[in-house]
């Protein structure tokens, strides 16, 4: 998970996630998608904190530059995850928003991306 591109962040990469209808992982590169993870290093002690920071910062990075976010902090993905879903239910966002939650190295890593396409 190299980061090649200057123009990207330090706490940032690209890979593929595959996935199929159902939410399973699959290796069928068709339905794969190609996520940008945004890794946010920061944790908040509120939701009022947390609510904050995704609506000023996060979330308009995860719209423009970034199609995944990546957290150890459950509140920040949770939060984001309620402002993508919002937006999908307005008609606002017509891409898919996943969330999933990952075991790297002992730690718990909370997982939102929405679709390329």
């Amino acid at each position: 998970m190299s980061n090649d591109d200057k123009d990207f962040r330090a706490d940032s990469y690209s890979e593929f996630i595959f996935t199929n209808t159902e939410g399973n992982k699959i290796y069928e590169k068709n339905k794969s998608t190609f996520v940008t993870w945004y890794e946010e290093n920061k944790i908040f002690s509120s939701m009022y904190e947390v609510q904050e920071y995704i609506s000023s910062e996060i979330y308009p990075e995860i719209l423009h530059n970034y199609n995944g976010y990546k957290t150890t902090d459950p509140k920040l993905a949770y939060s984001l995850l309620f402002e993508l879903i919002k937006i999908k239910t307005h008609g606002y966002l017509t891409r898919e928003v996943y969330a999933d939650i990952d075991l790297i190295d002992e730690k718990l890593y909370y997982l939102v991306w929405i679709s390329s396409e």
